[in-house]
């Protein structure tokens, strides 16, 4: 899904197996709600610009999960991210709400540059994981 306009709401339901999902310049005020994102799926979420909000519910087992740039006063909320999953959080800018819960079981969590005044909740992180947080400002 690439250049979806200014103020649209953006619903992903039900993604098959396998199936790639790419979401690339999702405007300012947007709402972007990701749904049951089957086993072995790639999804990519780039640029989601200020003021959007970000919600990943049910990423199955294997599942890589990236989202960059997520800009000023975005919330994101990941939830259920299942064994074996790779979630790459990069560049949460100032004011951001970042809440992860229930990181199963050798799941890698990578989250880098949360800005001043960023809320961090990482709840439940099991054993076997890698939890790495870089560069927490004041």
């Amino acid at each position: 899904m690439v250049d979806v306009p200014q103020g649209s709401n953006v619903n992903m339901v039900d993604i098959p197996q396998g199936s790639n999902v790419n979401m690339v310049d999702v405007p300012q005020g947007s709402n972007v709600n990701m749904v049951d994102i089957p086993q072995g799926s790639n999804v990519n979420m780039v640029d989601v610009p200020q003021g959007s909000n970000v919600n990943m519910v049910d990423i199955p087992q294997g599942s890589n999960v990236n989202i960059v740039k997520v800009p000023q006063g975005s919330n994101v909320n990941m939830v259920d991210i299942p064994q074996g999953s790779n979630v790459n959080m990069v560049d949460v800018p100032q004011g951001s709400n970042v809440n992860m819960v229930d990181i199963p079981q050798g799941s890698n969590v990578n989250i880098v540059d949360i800005p001043q005044g960023s809320n961090v909740n990482m709840v439940d992180v099991p054993q076997g994981s890698n939890v790495n947080m870089v560069d927490i400002p004041q």
